[in-house]
């Protein structure tokens, strides 16, 4: 994660809370600027119902701003998410999903993201899954029920 927000131009060494103010900051810029984002592991703990208003406080605000793309990258999945309210706004185009990986890995269940390929499926949305995740995360692949899927809009 530090290594690639060197590669952006970001200070590694900052890291910045996912505060509403924060998140507000894109409407406030002239000029289109390259955004780094990582996902927080830990930021859900047990409980799916926090990760989907989480999920949809979120959406909603990213769904107002001016974009060409708007892309959600649920990494790491950890809970299971309904995309019906993004997909219903028709202003979602890009789905990314992956698991968590390192020491101390959590699993996700594979129904979660089948759900969530399908939801996209249906409503032409281009689906990315990136990885299971795991311990070894290489061991554990890519494939969902035998295919790879890497749509991009």
């Amino acid at each position: 994660m530090f290594r690639d927000k060197k590669r952006f131009g970001q200070d590694p060494t900052r890291v910045v809370g996912s505060s509403d103010a924060t998140f507000q900051a894109p409407r406030r810029w002239k000029e289109s600027r390259r955004i780094f984002t990582c996902s927080w592991s830990d930021f859900f703990i047990a409980d799916a119902d926090p990760y989907q208003k989480h999920f949809n406080r979120r959406w909603e605000i990213a769904a107002a701003l001016p974009a060409a793309v708007r892309g959600v990258s649920i990494e790491p999945l950890l809970a299971p998410i309904d995309l019906s309210d993004a997909l219903q706004s028709e202003r979602l185009s890009w789905v990314i999903v992956g698991g968590e990986s390192g020491p101390g890995a959590r699993m996700m269940n594979p129904e979660w993201v089948r759900f969530l390929r399908d939801q996209c499926l249906e409503a032409g949305v281009p689906f990315f899954f990136k990885q299971w995740g795991g311990v070894f995360k290489n061991r554990n692949g890519r494939t969902i029920d035998g295919r790879t899927w890497d749509q991009l809009p």
